[in-house]
C-alpha cells in the first residue's frame, strides 16, 4: 500500500509494508516513497517517476527549476541525484542488488537515471542505517552548537562517501577560513536580494507546509503562519543587509563547514554530486548531527571561484554546508507520491 496523502504522511514511513511477495513493479513504486524525501533546493521536489519495463525511472520536472539562481539547472540535478540514492538505498536495504543507470537515453534529457532491482543480496549495515535515517533527514536551518567529542567521530567517514562517488568532501573547522567564508556568503546574499526577480523566484517557495512544497518558516525555528507574510515582504523589500548579517553569524558561529565539490560541471557530474550529498547527509542524520545549505556564493558565477580558492579547492564547488547539533524543527512539506508519477 503506498503512503496516503497529505503533507505530514510521507514522513511517516515504517517500510513495514513493502510488499515482498509484489511484482517489481510495485516494489519499485513503493521505494519511490523514499526517493520523494530527498532533499532538493528550496524543497521545489523537482522530480518525477515512472515505472517502466521493470525500472523506476527518475525525471527532472522542470517546471519548478529556478532560473534566476540556477540557470543551468545545476542544483536541480544535483537534487534529483539525491533523490535516485535514496532509492538505491531502499532498494538495497529491502535485499536486492540495485542497478542505476545514469542519463541512460540521450535523446531524452529529462530522464535522469533508470534503477532496476536485481537479484537478492543483503545490504551492509552502514547502507541500512542511512536507509534507517531517510524519515528523520530533516533541513535544518537554526544555528548549529558544536559537536562532542562522539560526534567528531561521525565526520572522519563522510570523505570517503564522497569519493564514492567521485566527489569530493572538504571539511573546514578554521575559524580564519570560516570567517572568509562567512563574508562571501554575506556578499552573495546581498547581490541576490539587490535583484527584484531574485526575490520573486525565491518567495515563491516560501511557503506554508500545508503547500507539501516550498520552505515554511517553521523549518527556520519560527511559526509556520509567517511564511505567507515573509512571502509578500521578501517581493516587495531589499532585505539583503539584513539577510547578509543573519547568514554571516550563522556561518561564523558554525563549528564545521562543509564543501561538496567535483571535477567536471557537467550534469553526470551533478547527479553523482547528488548520491554523495544524499549519503553525506543520511550519516549524518543516522549520527544525530544536522546540515543547512548556505549555497549562495556558488549560485553567484563571480564568487564561486572565490569560495573554491578560499577552501583550496581545485574543483567545481557544488554544495556548501554547516555541520553541528541543533535543536529539532519541523520536517519540510512534501507532496502526496501520487502526484510524482507520470506515464513513460
Amino acid at each position: 500500500m503506498l503512503a496516503q496523502a497529505g503533507p505530514a504522511r510521507p514522513w511517516e514511513l515504517t517500510g513495514t509494508d513493502f510488499p515482498v511477495l509484489g511484482d517489481r513493479d510495485e516494489q519499485l513504486r513503493y521505494i519511490a516513497q523514499y526517493a520523494a524525501l530527498a532533499p532538493s533546493t528550496h524543497n521545489t521536489q523537482p522530480w518525477v517517476f515512472a515505472v517502466a519495463d521493470g525500472a523506476l525511472e527518475v525525471f527532472a520536472n522542470r517546471t519548478r527549476s529556478l532560473p534566476i539562481c540556477d540557470p543551468r539547472d545545476r542544483e536541480l540535478t544535483i537534487s534529483s541525484g539525491a533523490a535516485v540514492q535514496f532509492a538505491w538505498l531502499a532498494g538495497r536495504s529491502y535485499g536486492y542488488e540495485v542497478a542505476v543507470d545514469l542519463l541512460p537515453d540521450r535523446r531524452n534529457p529529462d530522464l535522469l537515471a533508470r534503477i532496476r532491482l536485481g537479484e537478492p543480496r543483503l545490504a551492509c549495515w552502514a547502507e541500512s542505517r542511512r536507509f534507517q535515517a531517510i524519515p528523520d533527514r530533516h533541513t535544518n536551518r537554526s544555528a548549529v552548537k558544536p559537536l562532542t567529542p562522539t560526534k567528531l567521530r561521525t565526520l572522519e567517514r563522510l570523505a570517503s562517501l564522497a569519493r564514492g562517488h567521485s566527489a569530493v568532501f572538504r571539511l573546514v573547522a578554521d575559524g580564519i577560513v570560516i570567517g572568509k567564508v562567512a563574508e562571501l556568503v554575506a556578499r552573495a546574499d546581498r547581490i541576490q536580494m539587490a535583484d527584484s526577480s531574485c526575490r520573486r523566484e525565491l518567495a515563491r517557495w516560501v511557503r506554508p507546509q500545508v503547500a507539501g512544497d516550498g520552505m515554511s518558516l517553521a523549518s527556520f525555528g519560527l511559526p509556520d503562519s509567517w511564511s505567507h507574510p515573509a512571502a509578500t515582504l521578501l517581493q516587495r523589500l531589499d532585505a539583503g543587509r539584513v539577510t547578509a548579517r543573519k547568514h554571516e553569524a550563522l556561518i561564523r558561529s558554525a563549528p564545521w563547514l562543509g564543501l561538496l565539490a567535483c571535477a567536471e560541471d557537467t550534469p553526470i557530474s551533478w547527479l553523482s554530486t547528488g548520491r554523495a550529498l544524499a549519503d553525506i547527509l543520511l550519516e549524518l542524520t543516522s549520527n544525530g548531527l544536522v546540515a543547512s545549505f548556505a549555497n549562495q556564493p556558488i549560485e553567484v558565477p563571480t564568487l564561486r571561484s572565490e569560495l573554491a580558492k578560499s577552501l583550496g579547492e581545485p574543483g567545481q564547488p557544488q554544495m556548501l554546508m554547516r555541520i553541528g547539533m541543533a535543536d529539532p524543527v519541523a520536517p519540510a512539506g512534501r507532496r502526496d507520491i501520487e502526484q510524482l508519477f507520470v506515464t513513460s
